[in-house]
C-alpha cells in the first residue's frame, strides 16, 4: 500500500473515531439508534457484547487465522479484516455482527466496512476488551 494511501486512511480512520467519541452513545443505546443527539459509537464492552451475542448476534474475528488459531472468543467467526468484502454474502443483514481484534485498530476497519454497506455491526474492538464492563463511550 502506497505511503500516500496509508496516511489517508489513517486520517480517516482517526477522523471516523474522533466523530464517534464526541457524540457517541452506549453500545447497548446503539442498538435502537441515538439518544439524547449523539450519534451511535457502536462501541461495545464485553459486557455488552456478550448481551448481543446471547441475543443472536454473529461474533467476527477478524484477525489472521493464525492468530484466530491461536487464540479466540468461543463460538467467533473468522474473517480477516481485508476479506470482509469478499464475504458480505454469508454475513447476515437481518442480524448483529460484533467485531474484534488484537488491539481495536483492524477491528474499527471492518467495522466501518460493513457499516457503510449496511450492516448493524458493533467493535468490541481488543479481545481483552471482552473481559469488561460498562460503556466504552465516554
Amino acid at each position: 500500500m502506497s505511503s500516500l494511501r496509508r496516511s489517508l486512511r489513517a486520517g480517516f480512520l482517526l477522523f471516523l473515531l474522533g466523530g464517534a467519541l464526541a457524540g457517541c452513545t452506549t453500545g447497548a443505546e446503539s442498538q435502537s439508534g441515538s439518544q439524547g443527539g449523539g450519534e451511535p459509537c457502536a462501541l461495545v464492552s464485553g459486557t455488552e457484547a456478550r448481551k448481543l451475542i446471547s441475543e443472536g448476534a454473529l461474533l467476527v474475528d477478524v484477525r489472521s487465522p493464525e492468530e484466530f488459531q491461536a487464540d479466540h472468543l468461543p463460538g467467533a467467526r473468522n474473517i480477516v479484516h481485508t476479506e470482509v468484502s469478499a464475504h458480505l454474502s454469508e454475513l447476515p443483514k437481518d442480524k448483529p455482527i460484533v467485531v474484534y481484534c488484537r488491539s481495536g485498530r483492524r477491528s474499527a476497519l471492518a467495522a466501518e466496512e460493513l457499516r457503510t454497506r449496511g450492516y448493524q455491526v458493533w467493535d468490541l474492538g481488543a479481545r481483552s476488551a471482552w473481559e469488561t464492563s460498562g460503556s466504552r463511550c465516554p
